[in-house]
């Protein structure tokens, strides 16, 4: 099976160089969120350094990565850590990582696109609901203050979908959806690895405090160990440009 490598979704028409350039920022527009580890010899973004075309589509999205037998998921998973690791000491909450937020480098490497939603928040807590129903967190919909952990919840939805192929707590209609996300109904297909599994329920907590932070997620014994194995090939950061200044709702 050829492996796809294209994450984000732009529509086929006119508009695609105009939407795409428009996500894909210039360094100088991103003076308070410059991204780590970008080659100081590339003045800006191109269209050039990613695939972008159709969507996968929905359901579609971990078939991907299962063709390509999990392999390189603990590497995106480190990737989008540092990545979001990064935004949060700039105190930036992205608050929508999801497949299609997500941009893969002609190198192999995982980029963090679309900051639409994302929100500057220097006293960390909000109560704007933002983000797509399949990953939203409880505090989200239990309408309680929420801070940068919720894109730690979002990276064990993101996780579970690599390994599986669609969010834990999809369901034929959003109020069974709702409930299972607070009720973090959570089940695996046999084929998970207990280490994938460990992972994922260690971000995916109802308390937010619970959660496996960012550097947790590094030190993790199934991360750290697939990581290694499978080395980015450019050594770039995951974080491609961000707006300079996000929305603050």
């Amino acid at each position: 099976m050829e492996a796809k490598r294209v994450l984000k979704e732009v529509n086929s028409n006119a508009t695609d160089q105009r939407c795409a350039t428009q996500m894909i920022k210039t360094p100088s527009q991103m003076s308070d969120l410059e991204p780590q580890g970008l080659s100081r010899e590339r003045k800006k973004w191109s269209l050039d350094d990613f695939d972008i075309g159709k969507p996968l589509g929905k359901g579609k999205f971990g078939n991907v990565y299962l063709a390509r037998e999990n392999q390189q998921i603990p590497l995106y998973m480190t990737q989008l850590s540092n990545a979001l690791k990064y935004c949060h000491n700039k105190k930036v909450i992205h608050r929508d990582i999801k497949p299609e937020n997500l941009l893969v480098g002609l190198t192999g490497d995982v980029k963090i696109a679309d900051f639409g939603w994302s929100v500057h928040a220097p006293s960390s807590r909000r109560t704007t609901l933002c983000g797509t129903l399949d990953y939203l967190p409880p505090e989200m919909i239990e309408g309680r203050h929420h801070d940068e952990k919720v894109d730690l919840w979002s990276l064990g939805i993101l996780c579970y979908e690599f390994l599986v192929g669609n969010p834990p707590f999809e369901a034929e209609t959003n109020t069974e959806t709702y409930r299972r996300i607070t009720k973090v109904d959570l089940h695996f297909p046999s084929y998970c690895t207990d280490g994938a599994k460990d992972c994922v329920r260690k971000l995916l907590q109802h308390d937010p405090f619970k959660r496996l932070s960012l550097e947790g997620i590094l030190e993790h014994p199934w991360i750290a160990a697939n990581a290694k194995k499978h080395p980015s090939t450019s050594g770039s950061s995951s974080t491609p440009p961000a707006p300079s200044k996000p929305d603050k709702s």
